[in-house]
């Protein structure tokens, strides 16, 4: 026979389970207690069925063992409670929330969190996309509710931070003598003229389609262009119906695109030339040339020379540099002065443009470094 509980073999006829201590369950007892026998069952000659077995001479005397509560269903509990365990387990190590160290998320899932940044100087450009995750508190769009570099991060993190940017393949090094050369240059450009975009103006590179903006651009290249001698500009003649429009100068439309993309990185048609400036400076297109007046002789090349002072790569070859501008005490027009002058020591540089070692304003730029056939080039991607 087998204990009707744990299922244990006991040998016939005994009254408890020696494993378990249960009851054991005879066959009459199974089939359940019958009824009572009434008279007419008695005269019919039914024998009673007794309700309780009778004593087992062997057990008579023994004190009856307490019945256990059978461990089968606790054990059928643990097994089932092991296996919804195993599949939370399988759900957390593929679900992407990394909460048991895994690794494992999914395509467009993270697993961390961390902090968009747009690098300034003196900082690594991170500028990492990815959603941060929540911390169980309620935040506004100020970031009230966040402390330190989650406050200050929490407007980016809400909007579209920029892609990670990729490793620089260009290594300007302000030491090297031929790289401080071009890197000066090209801010000297920009500090060299009074009019359109200077190296004081604020300016990145995702404002140039406003027309605006733009103008300022054009107008700088003008100024350059001049101040520099540049052979593509020519005179426009009395006899050319432009002149007696203002307009003063002209030169083929497509080469000052060109322009406009080697200074800025910024791709513009022949159509997007023409343009009226605040100082009375406008353009237009026509014939293939763009022709563009001042409006006022009153522009100057002031010939500020710009010593960069700091080189921060951000990746992608964005470099945050800061600067400081000398000006010459002579009237020294930006042609006159030899390139290689830009890539000597501050104090030799200041020597040769006859500037005292005051400088006159000090700014911020982001550069763009590219190859220009082989040689290193910038294009202006902010400004200040």
């Amino acid at each position: 026979m087998f204990c009707t509980e744990c299922g244990a073999q006991m040998p016939e006829g005994a009254r408890f389970c020696t494993v378990c201590g249960a009851k054991m369950v005879e066959e009459d007892d199974i089939a359940g207690t019958p009824a009572p026998v009434t008279p007419a069952d008695a005269a019919a000659g039914a024998t009673p069925t007794p309700s309780a077995a009778a004593p087992d001479p062997q057990t008579a005397g023994v004190p009856e063992q307490p019945q256990k509560r059978s461990r089968a269903p606790l054990i059928a509990a643990v097994v089932a409670g092991v296996a919804v365990l195993g599949v939370g387990i399988a759900a957390i190590a593929t679900s992407g929330f990394g909460l048991l160290g895994f690794g494992g998320q999914q395509a467009g899932q993270t697993s961390v969190r961390a902090v968009d940044r747009t690098a300034t100087s003196g900082d690594a450009a991170l500028n990492t996309t990815v959603t941060p995750a929540d911390t169980g508190q309620d935040t506004d769009a100020a970031g009230e509710g966040m402390t330190g570099a989650d406050a200050a991060t929490s407007g980016a993190a809400s909007s579209s931070p920029e892609p990670r940017r990729a490793p620089s393949t260009i290594s300007p090094d302000l030491s090297s003598q031929s790289d401080r050369e071009v890197i000066n240059t090209f801010v000297t450009n920009f500090s060299e003229v009074n009019e359109g975009l200077s190296a004081r103006s604020h300016f990145t590179r995702e404002d140039a389609s406003d027309p605006a903006t733009l103008a300022e651009m054009i107008v700088f290249l003008e100024r350059h262009m001049s101040g520099n001698q540049n052979a593509h500009i020519e005179t426009v003649g009395a006899d050319d119906p432009f002149a007696a429009e203002g307009y003063q100068f002209r030169c083929d439309a497509d080469y000052f695109c060109g322009l406009v993309y080697k200074y800025f990185g910024v791709n513009v048609t022949p159509d997007q030339l023409g343009y009226e400036h605040s100082s009375g400076g406008r353009g237009t297109v026509s014939d293939g040339w763009f022709y563009y007046g001042f409006g006022s002789d009153a522009w100057f090349a002031s010939q500020g020379v710009a010593n960069v002072t700091s080189l921060v790569d951000t990746g992608g070859n964005l470099f945050d540099v800061t600067f400081d501008v000398y000006r010459p005490s002579g009237n020294v027009a930006p042609a006159e002065i030899k390139l290689r002058v830009y890539g000597w020591p501050l104090a030799d540089m200041l020597d040769a443009v006859g500037a005292s070692d005051t400088p006159i304003y000090s700014g911020t730029a982001t550069l763009e470094a590219y190859y220009d056939e082989g040689e290193l080039a910038f294009h202006l991607y902010r400004m200040n």
